[in-house]
């Protein structure tokens, strides 16, 4: 049972959102509340305060920032920690956002990004920190906030990200998480610290278990052959996994290899699939303009979708027009906020971690229809 708390004293100056914090981080510094013990629930509190939700949500934020509570969706706000060596975050509270960029089109092509920004400036909000946002090319030689570094507790790095990125990043000497991986990288990131990002063999399980529910069982892949980057392995061994688990099996036949994700060579490599005569009833893509070029192909030859060819495409965001296996954008840039506040209040516990933001599948029934039975 959590300890009595001390009401807050309404004639004071002092914001009633900072009086209920303080109360509370003095029960968790004595262990009156100690650490893995979850909070009463938020209007359970603001009863105790007789405060509007409001105030104790600002109040629980500003706890959470110092890294004594985590607030976890359906499981309650749990306590953390009893003694965070946290930064100041009242004289350090801005947090840089750097998107890399190798090329002026990376620059200008930001629909995946704005959603991740879109996220981070919620959480940030929610927080009470301030955001500062920096576009950096491979060939910049130092990277500057126009003199607020000395503001900055420290950077969330997306975009299209290389190793000559993080030199330049590491120059600013600022903690710092990636919202994805390096590109160009045959291997998954070794960077010490955090990377917010999907899990490709996930999603590509997830993409083909669902097409298994729905009764197919001639499901093909397309994915990219040219690319070496790990994550393409991990889209095909996903899919494999998937096939292999429900007992159906993998065939070479049904992995169709694209030059690269264009709409052109999506276009070309379906082509070329069905020259071959491969029975199949459904097709799992790896992105959108992909998926659009394999769609266009399989209509000329007089296929529909979802009518002969069920469709499920992988993309950064939803697909008005296809069923979609995406990673929500903005929670990933609001787990990338969590993830670096984490990691500035609690150095003694913190360790860098892949953290998986779980996908989700929408607009189904476009493309997606349930058959019965079995093509052998």
């Amino acid at each position: 049972m959590t300890p009595a708390l001390i009401k807050p004293n309404f004639n004071a100056s002092e914001k009633l959102s900072s009086q209920i914090a303080d109360a509370i981080e003095q029960k968790i510094r004595r262990s009156e509340i100690p650490v893995g013990q979850k909070l009463p629930p938020e209007k359970e509190l603001s009863k105790t305060f007789n405060v509007c939700l409001v105030t104790l949500r600002k109040a629980l934020s500003k706890l959470e920032a110092e890294g004594y509570i985590e607030r976890r969706p359906s499981r309650g706000t749990i306590v953390i920690n009893s003694s965070p060596a946290a930064m100041d975050l009242k004289r350090k509270n801005a947090i840089g956002v750097i998107l890399c960029a190798i090329t002026e089109s990376d620059i200008s092509d930001l629909p995946p990004f704005n959603g991740i920004l879109k996220g981070i400036e919620q959480e940030t909000k929610r927080r009470e920190i301030s955001l500062l946002l920096k576009v950096i090319r491979e060939d910049e030689k130092e990277p500057s906030f126009f003199g607020n570094e000395k503001n900055m507790m420290g950077l969330l790095v997306s975009g299209r990200m290389t190793f000559n990125h993080l030199k330049i990043i590491r120059k600013l000497g600022l903690p710092y998480i990636l919202i994805g991986d390096l590109n160009y990288n045959e291997k998954k990131t070794e960077e010490n610290t955090d990377v917010v990002t999907d899990d490709e063999f996930q999603v590509f399980y997830a993409a083909t278990k669902r097409l298994v529910d729905s009764g197919h069982r001639r499901i093909a892949i397309m994915h990219s052959a040219r690319d070496n980057a790990w994550w393409h392995a991990e889209k095909l061994r996903g899919y494999r996994q998937a096939l292999m688990d429900f007992g159906i099996g993998c065939l070479e036949e049904l992995e169709i290899p694209s030059q690269d994700m264009s709409y052109e060579h999506g276009y070309s490599a379906a082509g070329e699939f069905l020259k071959k005569g491969v029975a199949f009833t459904a097709l799992v893509c790896s992105g959108s303009r992909q998926c659009q070029g394999a769609v266009n192909a399989f209509r000329e030859k007089g296929l529909g979708v979802p009518g002969d060819v069920s469709v499920i495409c992988k993309s950064d965001k939803k697909l008005p027009d296809m069923a979609t296996i995406f990673c929500d954008e903005e929670e990933v840039g609001r787990k990338g906020v969590e993830r670096l506040v984490y990691k500035l209040t609690n150095p003694g516990t913190w360790k860098p971690e892949r953290v998986y933001i779980d996908p989700e599948i929408v607009n189904e029934s476009v493309s997606v229809r349930r058959i019965a039975g079995e093509i052998k």
